[in-house]
């Protein structure tokens, strides 16, 4: 299993449609070349957490909310014995559960950022560690995690299996 972690933001021209559909684009044209089908499943989600940048809360480092949107996209060459890449319910269900541990909470109270600052990149491969465990499905090939910060900040989380 590799993963890969990147940070983006956006440029002013664009909107975030467009950044998304240039990401599958990438992946399509390569696909598209070996000959290989994909299925892409996506989900997405809003929450709040909060995190401050420090190891203690001053006057210089208050405590930050931001209301994040995770996006999950799951990738399978071939479908399951019911027609999914997985049932979408199951999915977030999943996501859920794992969203919980850190909604409305303090992000650097949670055990994923302990010893480390809860950054963009280090938030989305925490949500796509603990997403890529949660699921049993031997036929998907790759998870990505993209996390919006707001509307010009995302860090990308990917996972082929």
């Amino acid at each position: 299993m590799t993963s890969r972690i990147t940070d983006y933001v956006s440029r002013p021209w664009q909107t975030r449609s467009m950044l998304i559909s240039n990401h599958f684009s990438r992946k399509r044209n390569i696909l598209f070349k070996t000959g290989v089908p994909m299925f892409t499943l996506a989900l997405r989600k809003k929450f709040i957490a909060h995190h401050h940048a420090a190891s203690e809360i001053d006057a210089d480092h208050p405590m930050r909310s931001h209301l994040y949107i995770l996006e999950v996209m799951l990738e399978a060459e071939e479908l399951d014995s019911e027609g999914y890449v997985l049932d979408l319910d199951e999915l977030e269900a999943e996501v859920d559960d794992i969203l919980s541990q850190y909604a409305y909470k303090s992000l650097n109270d949670a055990e994923a950022f302990q010893g480390r600052m809860p950054t963009l990149e280090a938030f989305a491969q925490a949500l796509g560690d603990a997403i890529n465990e949660s699921l049993y499905a031997p036929h998907l090939t790759a998870l990505s995690v993209r996390l919006w910060r707001d509307e010009k900040a995302w860090a990308l989380y990917d996972i082929e299996r």
